[in-house]
């Protein structure tokens, strides 16, 4: 996203998204329409610095934002955007019309409320979007989420929302299974429906097992939750560090990976018992799940060889590079399988650059 921020002083922009408009919105039956508009890292900056400097990034977002808009209602539909920026700049709400609907979100554990209730008081309509988070990694961070959800619902007890808008998505092709997805969707519609329900995230875990899985231990879930915490190096910190947002932590020691890695060993073998519980159609949430461990174990190995080879760190190498090269070579090859068990292509592609630029990483060491 970054660098791929539109440039507002460009007559030509507004060209742009008027011809993605009427080729896309013909497509869809709904009266609604979401133009997004969120995370514009780079508006007011490059070729739009100068024109920035003089009327300030808010007008620059606002003035671009209402042209879309009035594209939008040209056909009839009424617009939903994403609220991130212009909460950043709330002296210009009140010339978004009225009959927008923005889309809060805030994804941290422990979401502000300061914007929620600027939202609300703007007297448009609005929906409270927590998120399950699954992006960029092999299994989500469910003890996030369930925070997250639990205080975005709890907010909108107060403030009123139209609605709970629960996010399912991922970025850099998509690593997350769809599987990874249920924790969160689960706990979204448990709140939405009952904001004052079981707040216990094991509780939640076990019911959401039993029902939904048919784990008559309840135990699934909460494996599921302790395996996520086992993360230590996770697809997205490795596309970060490799695209130069990131950095590798040297504080993590060889021994807590290896430990971490013992305990995910042991989650594995038990998951392999769930694949005679489950429904049928459910038996690849099962093999999900199982690649995913197993891919865990393999990022946290890289870790280690990357803290060594990249991060200088004096220690011991405890992973042999090729070895691992080779293993991640080998879990690629059932992922895509996986992958196209019940998905299209897709950005597969992507994932598949990714990792080659990975395995010819770690064997150049």
């Amino acid at each position: 996203m970054r660098h791929h921020t539109l440039d507002v002083s460009n007559p030509e922009s507004i060209a742009v998204v008027e011809r993605m408009i009427n080729e896309f919105l013909p497509l869809f039956s709904s009266n609604l329409f979401n133009i997004c508009a969120d995370e514009t890292f780079d508006l007011g900056k490059g070729k739009n610095k100068e024109k920035a400097d003089t009327l300030g990034v808010g007008r620059l977002y606002v003035d671009f934002i209402n042209k879309i808009i009035n594209l939008v209602k040209k056909h009839g539909k009424r617009v939903m955007m994403w609220d991130d920026i212009i909460t950043k700049h709330p002296e210009f709400i009140d010339e978004v019309p009225e009959d927008v609907i923005f889309l809060h979100w805030d994804y941290q554990a422990n979401p502000k409320e300061d914007t929620v209730k600027l939202i609300s008081a703007s007297g448009h309509d609005f929906y409270q979007c927590p998120a399950t988070w699954v992006w960029n990694q092999l299994l989500p961070r469910i003890r996030f989420a369930h925070q997250n959800i639990l205080n975005t619902v709890k907010y909108g007890t107060v403030y009123k929302p139209v609605g709970i808008l629960n996010t399912n998505w991922g970025d850099y092709g998509q690593i997350n299974f769809l599987s990874s997805a249920i924790p969160g969707l689960v706990q979204g519609a448990c709140y939405s429906w009952n904001p004052d329900a079981l707040h216990d995230l094991t509780e939640i875990n076990t019911n959401t097992a039993k029902l939904y899985y048919n784990d008559s231990t309840g135990t699934l879930l909460n494996l599921i939750t302790e395996a996520s915490d086992l993360q230590l190096f996770t697809f997205g910190q490795y596309v970060n560090y490799v695209e130069g947002y990131g950095q590798i932590n040297l504080d993590i020691t060889y021994d807590k990976i290896n430990s971490s890695n013992q305990r995910l060993n042991e989650i594995l073998s038990s998951l392999v018992t769930f694949l005679s519980v489950v429904p049928k159609d459910l038996q690849i949430d099962i093999y999900e799940m199982m690649l995913a461990v197993k891919g865990i174990m393999l990022f946290n190995k890289l870790l280690h060889v990357m803290q060594v080879y990249e991060g200088k760190l004096s220690s011991s190498l405890e992973v042999n590079p090729q070895e691992l090269a080779n293993e991640f070579d080998g879990w690629f090859y059932e992922y895509t399988k996986l992958w196209r068990a019940r998905n299209r292509e897709s950005e597969l592609h992507r994932l598949r650059d990714v990792f080659r630029g990975l395995t010819r990483r770690i064997r150049s060491y």
